[in-house]
């Protein structure tokens, strides 16, 4: 983990992506490229640790 100390709380920043379908292009995503990607774009703290990917987002009910 980057920049952990001892005895310190470590967060880690996770991205989750659903891919867009689209029937006319066959290109995947994977999270190596979408990662690297991303390096490229943003500061290195915002950067995930890791990226997950999702067929779907889920759904949740708000219950008042």
């Amino acid at each position: 983990m980057r920049g952990c100390k001892r005895f310190r709380r470590c967060a880690q920043l996770v991205a989750y992506y659903v891919p867009v379908v689209d029937h006319t292009k066959s290109k995947n995503v994977d999270s190596h490229h979408l990662k690297k990607y991303l390096a490229s774009k943003l500061p290195a703290y915002m950067v995930p640790d890791f990226i997950e990917h999702l067929d779907h987002l889920p759904l949740t009910l708000m219950v008042s």
